[in-house]
């Protein structure tokens, strides 16, 4: 999975950044901060309910005042045509 959100106007450095596993910082380059993982990684839940699959993780910000996170959830839809089978491979 790939998440990426412009950095431009931000105002936050990228060590304050994280996702729902605090050990997941994002890289950065000119215009994004950018997160490169997979599906169930870096906290990510995944949910299951017939043909729909879900991701949801969440990008916190380490506020430097308070040393409290303020979080963003995130999440992912997928629809399949299909209904999916115990093994996550369409029936």
């Amino acid at each position: 999975m790939r998440l990426s959100l412009c950095c431009q106007g931000f105002g936050v450095e990228r060590s304050q950044l994280s996702l729902d596993d605090r050990l997941c910082h994002p890289t950065e380059n000119r215009t994004h901060y950018v997160w490169t993982f997979g599906l169930t990684d870096c906290g990510t839940m995944m949910t299951r309910h017939r043909a729909v699959i879900s991701y949801e993780n969440a990008v916190s910000q380490l506020t430097q005042c308070t040393n409290t996170p303020a979080h963003s959830r995130i999440l992912c839809l997928f629809t399949f045509k299909g209904e999916l089978n115990p093994e996550n491979k369409m029936a």
